[in-house]
This record gives structure tokens, sequence and C-alpha cells, in this order.
């Protein structure tokens, strides 16, 4: 993988009541953010960043983390959700990857949110990922509706492929599609 940024926490732009820290050890830089919260509004404080990347494409982005007890965390590109991970408590800071992310070419706006406080935000590393492997799911033979250049023969039943990476069906994949 080819390392193209490393976002240090400290450095990001911080809403809510986020601030900088340095008491807990193992941070990278100068410090971590720390301070998030939720309030009674049902908004939540952040911590964002731009970025600017050269070409549309799959990246890796790995999140520098650590809490003291488990939390749940946010990720968010362009105002899209793109996962929440859960954090694991009392092991210092250390890193949760989101393969496969998808950005698009130039600029991109990343924001982390934790609405029950108690994590500590490090840095974000953005790599060039590999490709994303479709989820495969065989069918036979696929329903009408969704027979498209995708979907191949193979025996008496086709794979059809998913990219997951781009586009996410909104709770569960249809019924019409399994």
């Amino acid at each position: 993988m080819v390392l193209l940024y490393t976002l240090e926490a400290e450095d990001g732009l911080v809403s809510g009541g986020v601030r900088t820290a340095s008491s807990r050890s193992g941070f990278s830089g100068t410090g971590y953010v720390t301070n998030f919260k939720a309030y009674a509004d049902n908004t939540a404080s952040k911590w964002y960043a731009l970025v600017t990347v050269p070409e549309s494409g799959h990246y890796t982005l790995t999140v520098r983390c650590a809490a003291d007890a488990a939390r749940t965390l946010t990720l968010r590109i362009n105002g899209q959700d793109i996962g929440e991970s859960r954090v694991r408590p009392g092991q210092g800071f250390y890193d949760i990857p989101y393969t496969a992310v998808w950005l698009e070419q130039g600029l991109n706006r990343l924001s982390v949110t934790q609405s029950a406080g108690g994590v500590d935000l490090d840095r974000i590393v953005i790599d060039v990922g590999r490709r994303c492997r479709p989820l495969c799911i065989r069918t036979s033979p696929p329903p009408p509706a969704i027979r498209t250049p995708t979907a191949r023969r193979g025996g008496s039943c086709s794979t059809l492929r998913i990219f997951t990476a781009r586009r996410r069906w909104p709770g569960s994949i249809p019924a019409a599609i399994l």
C-alpha cells in the first residue's frame, strides 16, 4: 500500500466541546482529541478534516483511538456513514482499519463522532487500498429484474457481484434479490 496522508487528530477541526489532550500515553504527534459528547437535541460533538485525494478509488482508512470503556465510533465521508466500530476498552491506542472506502477525486470531508463520550482519537492514516472484493450471492436463476452484465452463468445457478464499498442497501438486502 502507498501511504497518502497521516491526519493527526490534534490538527483537525473540532466542535461541541472536543478538545486536545496529551495525558494518555502512546499517542503520535503532539497529542490527541478527547471529550466527545452527545446532546439532548440529538447532535453529537465531532472531529473533522478536509483531505484532497489525487483520484477516485478505494482507500484504506486506519483510525487510531483508545477508550476506557466499550464505546462506538462513527466514521463519515462527505456526510455519508462509512461505518461504526466498537472501540475496545483499556488497551491504549490501537488501530481500527476501514478497508475499500470509496473516495472521490478532489476534496473529501472526513468526520468522526462518538455520542457517548470516552473515546480518544489520535490519528487517521489514509493509504491507497486494493480494489474491493465483491460479495457473491448465489441464486438459481436470478430474477429478471436483476439480470445485469455483472451476472454470469455457472452451471445451474448464477453468481451476482454486488460491490458493497460504493453502495449499501438500506437495511438488509431486498428479498427480491435473494
